[in-house]
């Protein structure tokens, strides 16, 4: 593969990506919709939920039906999750994530149903993100900015407005900063999970003043 810009990277250059990663992710050139949905559904599925989410059985379950050994499944599950982990971290478009898995190898068939995958999760698992973030690092700053849809690879997507997610969050001495764009339809959901939880907490504090100390 030629070297091109990986915007889940950082936008860093493709052959400063290790090889192995890039490989596992090139596996996913032949697999069909449907085999794509029980992989990336799966890794999808964990990072929605972590805790409950039983990977296990999941891999045990995908490698008999794929007849794909679970070592090889697990290094494809493992590029997913850095791929995806690294999309969040850099506030990576729908459209990005697309060409970053064609660059990567993926056909485009199957780029834009992964990105398509992607889109529909990105609202929760940015919440649980920011949620595991915050429980751990204090928030010292955000910043955000509106902007619309100029151009994309889908029409209905074109004017339509976005919000960007500038979050500071301090791990002991140091900071860490935390990039989120989101449309408005998944802000709004955004803010309604995270009330939810904010209403959970505040309920488990009134029955035990000691909590929230």
């Amino acid at each position: 593969m030629s070297d091109k810009v990986l915007y889940f990277a950082g936008k860093a250059p493709s052959s400063t990506v290790p090889d192995a990663i890039l490989a596992d992710l090139k596996k996913l050139k032949s697999l069909k919709p449907p085999q794509l949905d029980m992989i990336v559904g799966a890794v999808l599925a964990f990072m929605s939920s972590p805790a409950s989410y039983d990977f296990a059985s999941a891999t045990s379950e995908i490698s008999s039906s794929l007849k794909v050994s679970g070592s090889v499944l697990k290094n494809i599950f493992k590029a997913l999750i850095l791929f995806f982990k690294g999309a969040l971290k850099h506030g990576v478009s729908t459209a990005n994530v697309k060409a970053d898995l064609m660059n990567c190898g993926v056909k485009e068939a199957g780029a834009t149903h992964i990105a398509a995958m992607w889109a529909k999760v990105l609202p929760t698992v940015s919440r649980i993100v920011s949620q595991a973030q915050l429980e751990v690092n204090e928030l010292e700053d955000m910043q955000w900015k509106f902007g619309v849809t100029a151009a994309s690879d889908e029409m209905r997507r074109v004017g339509s407005t976005f919000l960007q997610l500038k979050l500071t969050v301090g791990k002991g001495e140091s900071k860490q900063r935390v990039n989120l764009e989101m449309t408005l339809p998944q802000f709004y959901d955004f803010l309604a999970q995270m009330e939810k939880v904010r209403s959970t907490m505040d309920f488990v504090a009134s029955l035990d003043p000691a909590y929230g100390q």
